[in-house]
């Protein structure tokens, strides 16, 4: 929360967060923004960069328009498919945050990829 919210206006229109977004993305190696981003409302986004981050996609956003260019490469190549990582969790959560029924060994899958996004995000905060 705090590494989102202590962050400057970014000279980028609300309406234009996640066409940026998509680029930093692309540019660092993480492939293009998922389909579970692409419904965010930009007040979603402006609000989370402003420490309320009540929302995955948004922060998943946030994090992408403040994050360098050099940070964000590192994490592509710490955690390749972080964006697909949490693009699966926002999709099988629904909106609202619904609970998402599941075989044993999918969720066996899901919480590996959460735990390594996680320690993945945790590592390079520590770098800062």
């Amino acid at each position: 929360r705090e590494f989102v919210g202590r962050v400057a206006a970014l000279g980028v229109p609300e309406s234009d967060y996640k066409t940026q977004a998509s680029i930093n993305a692309e540019l660092a190696g993480l492939g293009s923004l998922p389909r579970a981003f692409t419904s965010v409302r930009p007040a979603r986004i402006c609000d989370t960069l402003q420490g309320d981050d009540r929302s995955l996609g948004a922060l998943v956003i946030s994090i992408l328009l403040v994050t360098s260019e050099v940070r964000l490469k590192e994490l592509a190549n710490a955690q390749p498919d972080f964006l697909t990582a949490i693009a699966d969790i926002v999709d099988r959560r629904g909106h609202g945050n619904q609970p998402a029924p599941m075989q044993r060994a999918e969720a066996k899958n899901l919480r590996a990829s959460t735990i390594a996004t996680l320690i993945t995000l945790l590592e390079l905060d520590q770098e800062d």
